[in-house]
């Protein structure tokens, strides 16, 4: 069964732009191996991760126990985990955003500015929009959709 799941953690210590490189390019070669597509999101200032994982529930599953065992983070926290019927990042084995900088609204999406590492792409924000800021599962799935519709 393809299932999704969200969770967040912290990061150990601060992350560089090298490190996060890095992981990306871990993440998506692992993933693609796994038949696992989804998003990373990363707070710089608060060092907080948010990922969006799709994929066979076994695969996930397990994926999961190593990300649990991962020493890079702490405080895992499984917001939402459920079935699916279609992947919302198909295209990707591991997109990227930054948390710091994520648009005040749906429309401030349309001002994504690229980097130069495929996949990765920061936002230039305040705040949430109002239907993102209740209930912790509906709010990390909401983010992560409109955040798909971006790619």
């Amino acid at each position: 069964m393809l299932i999704e799941l969200v969770y967040c953690s912290v990061a150990s210590r601060v992350m560089s732009t090298e490190d996060l490189h890095g992981l990306l390019d871990h993440a998506r070669k692992k993933n693609a191996s796994l038949g696992v597509t989804g998003i990373l999101l990363y707070g710089e200032k608060t060092r907080e991760f948010i990922q969006l994982l799709e994929g066979e529930d076994d695969c996930i599953e397990a994926l999961l126990s190593v990300i649990t065992a991962d020493d890079r983070h702490s405080s895992v926290d499984v917001m939402y985990q459920g079935p699916i019927k279609e992947r919302s990042f198909a295209d990707w084995s591991m997109a990227f955003r930054t948390l710091d900088e994520i648009a005040p609204s749906i429309q401030a999406l349309q001002d994504v500015r690229a980097d130069t590492t495929e996949g990765y792409l920061t936002f230039n924000a305040e705040s949430l929009p109002a239907k993102m800021q209740s209930g912790r599962a509906s709010r990390a799935k909401t983010m992560l959709a409109e955040l798909s519709k971006s790619l």
